[in-house]
């Protein structure tokens, strides 16, 4: 097969070398945990500024660091301000103006448990090492970029005439769509078009550019423009345009591709799909090669990738399989119905969701590791009506700069808005919705693109095979008629034109059943990748306590175990239920708890579980909560307990009570409650109530203690066998882990569960003193992240997730 692009073979190839070059993800320059909670001032060029949750963020690049401490370096890449409440004005954080800065540095955070949010190597990408808290501008430059700053204030009003017009939630997400605006978008609005698998539409790339761009386009030529003056302007305004919205990733690439379409108008050339995207991809990764680790960058161009060479395979089913000839996807004949117009639109639209969904699975596996299931169907919906929101987005903001009143036009916006909403939430109302794929390690990874990539290959090289014309049909188009020798006998007594018709019909055939089996196989090949890719080996045993900061969180199950969650909450870590515990979940490819025990009420132990019990659309379901029997009768007022039995109740979610000497079955393991007793003497106490649970599985055991101080401790150590580990009280104050607690249990390892530099100063020294007395090893979260036991025959294998980076 002739090499058609060798162009995009040459773009192929940089990337695989930028790839290796890089050597991974970015690192910092410097050692930015050092310097954390100093104080620093700086001085550099602002890049950009946003509004997040009333606070102002200038980002700033080339900066000098004015320090005498060693720990600062003399320069770095970039750094995020992040002003005080009282420094919310912009005039001295104009974009390309000079400024200085004095506040706190705090450098942005890895990711402490397994599927978490790297935000470090996400703004380590854009170049951002750190920033500065509660920071305070004391000076700034008169000379700044008067373009940059112009398109900047030009947005700002477009946004304000949008919350003029609109809703606060409408608002938001035409500012996001038309603006790339995202400062005063819904977080709910947000997190609900990412469950339904359409979050694309708020983020600037190919469709928006494409459309805006061929608009102008269309409407210059109309004018009676010529071509080229056309391509000039057009490419020139939407040049300006993508300044305006912020340069993001994807906005960039689809100006490049724009821009290369202007190029081939102005010079007599073809324009091609692929080529441009590789072009792009190059000029981005020339600049920035680490944009190959950004999962952005690798969507946007995925999304092209899938298009351009899955869609083909998909779309061209029909035809191999013989339907084009009924008249499937056949609109522009005569004969064709327009019913068979609209199946065939729809099938395309199909085969485009579906095609865009196999290319970029791997990558959403590996960042999201959830996939929406009726994102293909809802895309049908929700793409179509994107100009139209579009068009009427633009349309108002143009009308309002104007000064007349765009609420009409905005009000078509509005019900389109609606529109999506009620689609949305009806998706993530049906079951199975989301497809939970956990987080995929490299080999899964390399082998999904090596099996997909040769299926979506073999099945090109069929379609191309069945495009290209039999000898018959070509002798029949140069000619107008058959051969000749229509005369002429064979020995057989046929004539020469009919032995020929029918051994080019046998040859059809045969092709056609070869051309649907190697279809066949193709998508064979795409399944089992798909399956490859979502295959998680299930250990014995494994225990995982997952940093929450300042709370507990410890998450079991096994080959024949099932999931179990003992508490899951913080008092430092926001939305920990969220950002911390669901991550675990999906990266491990659990979408259900089936049994959730707590050991009390305190926010530090239940706030997260609450979480997941109120947020339908987070993908984890808790089938069974086991509370205290004693906390039901002697606190029943209490605001979580509250909560808890509703969000169950609304849930459909089993509520169970457990006390002294009550046992489950739970697979092989065998839970067991050592506290508290039934009948509660004296006054309630939450912390000594907490459930004190044994689990058993073979030869192992681990024992897991809540809040329990040293009175409870004296009341169950009688109870307490020796354990495999232990589930250190109260993050390891000073009141719990009395020594002869400790000395009955004498665990092998011991699990403190705290949040880091926090307040209470746990773990204290006498707990860990007493601790190390009994020769126990010690793991703390606050020092390695999500502490991961796993057993396998007998054997424990401890890691902690920080440690494993």
């Amino acid at each position: 097969m002739p090499v058609r692009r060798p162009v995009c073979l040459i773009c192929l190839l940089f990337l695989v070398i930028i790839y290796m070059v890089t050597g991974g993800a970015p690192k910092p320059s410097w050692d930015v945990d050092a310097a954390d909670g100093k104080t620093v001032t700086v001085t550099g060029t602002v890049a950009d500024r946003q509004e997040k949750n009333g606070t102002l963020q200038v980002y700033l690049k080339n900066v000098n660091i004015c320090s005498d401490q060693t720990y600062f370096p003399k320069k770095s890449k970039g750094i995020v301000v992040k002003l005080s409440d009282d420094q919310s004005n912009t005039e001295y954080a104009k974009l390309g103006s000079s400024i200085r800065a004095k506040g706190v540095f705090v450098p942005f955070e890895p990711p402490r448990c397994e599927g978490m949010f790297d935000s470090r190597t996400y703004y380590l990408v854009r170049g951002y090492e750190g920033q500065l808290k509660r920071a305070r501008i004391t000076g700034a430059s008169q000379e700044y970029s008067i373009i940059k700053e112009s398109l900047r204030n030009l947005r700002d009003m477009a946004t304000a005439i949008l919350q003029d017009n609109m809703s606060e939630n409408d608002a938001g997400l035409v500012a996001a769509m038309t603006l790339g605006d995202k400062s005063e978008l819904d977080t709910e609005i947000k997190e609900l078009y990412q469950v339904a698998g359409i979050s694309h539409v708020l983020a600037l790339s190919g469709l928006h550019i494409a459309s805006v761009g061929l608009a102008l386009l269309s409407l210059l030529r109309k004018t009676g423009m010529g071509e080229r003056g056309a391509a000039v302007i057009s490419g020139t305004v939407i040049a300006f345009y993508a300044v305006m919205t912020g340069m993001s990733v994807s906005t960039v690439r689809a100006l490049i591709m724009f821009l290369l379409s202007v190029i081939a108008i102005l010079i007599g050339r073809t324009y091609d799909l692929i080529c441009a995207a590789a072009w792009s991809a190059v000029i981005i990764l020339a600049f920035n090669p680490y944009y190959v680790y950004d999962s952005g960058f690798l969507l946007s161009f995925l999304a092209i990738v899938g298009i351009a060479f899955v869609y083909p395979v998909l779309e061209g089913i029909p035809r191999i399989l013989g339907k084009a000839e009924a008249g499937f996807l056949k609109e522009n004949e005569k004969s064709s119905s327009r019913i068979h117009v609209f199946i065939g639109k729809l099938y395309q639209g199909i085969c485009i969701s579906l095609s865009v969904m196999i290319a970029t699975f791997p990558v959403m596996a590996n960042g999201f590791m959830q996939v929406s299931v009726w994102s293909v169907v809802i895309n049908l919906a929700v793409i179509p009506l994107m100009s139209v929101v579009l068009a009427t987005g633009f349309l108002g903001i143009i009308v309002g700069l104007c000064g007349l009143n765009p609420w009409i036009i905005l009000k078509i916006t509005h019900y389109i808005l609606n529109f999506y909403e009620a689609v949305c939430e009806t998706s993530a109302k049906i079951p199975g919705n989301l497809f939970i794929t956990g987080k995929p390690e490299t080999w899964q990874l390399i082998t999904y693109a090596i099996i997909a990539g040769t299926a979506v290959f073999a099945g090109n090289m069929a379609l191309s095979k069945q495009n290209k014309k039999t000898p018959l049909q070509k002798s029949i188009n140069r000619t107008g008629r058959h051969n000749s020798k229509d005369n002429i006998r064979n020995s057989t007594g046929r004539s020469d034109k009919i032995t020929y018709v029918i051994n080019t019909v046998r040859s059809e055939r045969v092709n056609r059943a070869g051309k649907i089996t190697i279809l066949m196989i193709t998508m064979v090949m795409i399944i089992c990748s798909v399956v490859i890719v979502n295959y998680r080996k299930r250990e014995e045993l494994e225990i995982r306590n997952v940093d929450v900061g300042q709370g507990d969180c410890a998450l079991i199950w096994g080959r024949s175990v099932p999931v179990i969650m003992i508490d899951g909450g913080s008092t430092d870590i926001r939305q920990v239920g969220k950002y911390r515990i669901v991550p675990v979940l999906k990266a491990n490819k659990v979408s259900e708890v089936d049994y959730c025990f707590i050991s009390h009420m305190d926010s530090d132990h239940v706030n997260g579980i609450l979480e997941i019990l109120e947020d339908e659309k987070c993908g984890i379901t808790v089938k069974r909560v086991v509370v205290s029997e004693v906390s039901c009768r002697e606190d029943p007022y209490n605001e979580n307990m509250q909560r808890l039995l509703a969000a169950a109740d609304i849930g459909k979610c089993e509520v169970m009570t457990i006390s002294l000497a009550d046992e489950l079955k739970l697979g092989d393991l065998r839970i067991k409650c050592l506290a508290p007793k039934r009948n509660w003497e004296g006054t309630f106490d939450a912390n000594d109530a907490s459930v004190v649970l044994t689990a058993h599985y073979a030869n192992f055991s681990a024992l897991f203690t809540g809040d329990i101080s040293e009175n409870t401790e004296r009341q169950v150590v009688s109870l307490v066998p020796d354990v495999s580990y232990l589930k250190v009280a109260h993050h390891g104050s000073r009141t719990s882990s009395s020594y002869d607690f400790l000395r009955e249990a004498s665990p092998e390892i011991s699990v403190i569960s705290v949040g880091e530099g926090n307040s209470y100063g746990h773990p204290t020294p006498e707990a860990l003193a007493r601790l190390q007395e009994i020769d126990s090893d010690i793991y703390r979260t606050d020092m390695g992240g999500e502490v991961i036991i796993r057993i396998n025959q007998d054997k424990m294998h401890i890691t902690q997730y920080m440690e494993k980076r």
